[in-house]
C-alpha cells in the first residue's frame, strides 16, 4: 500500500488504526501487520455502528427469519376479508392474516390461538363489533384490537375507545391509515418504533 495515502477499508470507513503513517519510527510495518490492523479496525467501528444505529431501526423495516405476528381480521364481507391480507402482507412483510366472518367464529379461534393483534368491523351479524370487544377483552386481555365501520360517527368511536380499542377506522379508510393503526397496535406492548417514526422510548 503507497504510503502517504489514508488506507480504506473495504466498508468505506477510514482505518485510523492502520495509519500512524504506515510507519514506526520510519520503519515500515509489515503488509500482513497492517492488514491484521485494517480489519480489527473496521470490526470494531462495524460494532460501534450497529450499537448506535439498532435503536433506529424502523421495526418491519426487515424481516429475516422467526416467527411472523398475526393478526385476526373480523369481518362479514367476504370482499374486505380477501383483500386486506395481501395488502397488510404487502406493507408488513412481518405481519401474517387470519380471517373470521363471524364474531361467533373469532371468539373460537381466540379460545385457542393467540394473535398479536384484532382488526373487527363494529356492524356484524348477532354479535354487533363492541360486544365482541368486550369478550376479547375477557377472554384475551392483552391483546389490541382496532374497531372499523362505515356506519359510525364520533360517539361510536368514543364508545370503541373507552371500551379497550386501541385504534378506530373509518370505513372507506385510506391503506396508510390502515397500515399505521396496525403499526401502533402491533408495537403498542413492547414500545418498538414506528415505521417512519424517530424512536423516542428513550433507550
Amino acid at each position: 500500500m503507497p504510503s502517504g495515502k489514508p488506507a480504506i477499508s473495504r466498508l468505506g470507513w477510514r482505518s485510523g488504526a492502520a495509519l500512524d503513517d504506515m510507519s514506526h519510527g520510519n520503519t515500515p510495518l509489515r503488509q500482513s501487520e497492517i492488514r491484521k490492523r485494517e480489519i480489527a479496525s473496521c470490526r470494531q467501528e462495524l460494532r460501534l455502528f450497529l450499537t448506535c444505529s439498532w435503536q433506529t431501526i424502523p421495526a418491519g423495516f426487515f424481516y429475516i427469519g422467526g416467527m411472523p405476528n398475526v393478526i385476526l381480521i373480523v369481518d362479514d364481507d367476504p370482499a374486505l376479508l380477501e383483500a386486506l391480507p395481501p395488502i397488510i402482507r404487502f406493507r408488513l412483510s412481518h405481519v401474517d392474516s387470519e380471517t373470521a366472518h363471524s364474531p361467533e367464529q373469532a371468539l373460537r379461534l381466540l379460545s385457542s390461538k393467540h394473535y398479536d393483534a384484532i382488526l373487527s368491523d363494529i356492524r356484524l351479524p348477532g354479535m354487533d363489533g363492541l360486544e365482541l370487544l368486550r369478550h376479547i377483552r375477557s377472554l384475551r386481555p392483552a391483546t389490541p384490537v382496532v374497531m372499523m365501520t362505515a356506519h359510525g360517527d364520533d360517539t361510536v368511536k368514543q364508545a370503541a375507545l373507552q371500551a379497550g380499542a386501541v385504534g378506530f377506522l373509518q370505513k372507506p379508510f385510506e391503506r396508510e391509515e390502515l397500515i399505521r393503526q396496525l403499526q401502533v397496535a402491533l408495537h403498542k406492548d413492547n414500545k418498538l418504533p414506528i415505521l417512519g417514526q424517530p424512536d423516542t422510548s428513550g433507550n
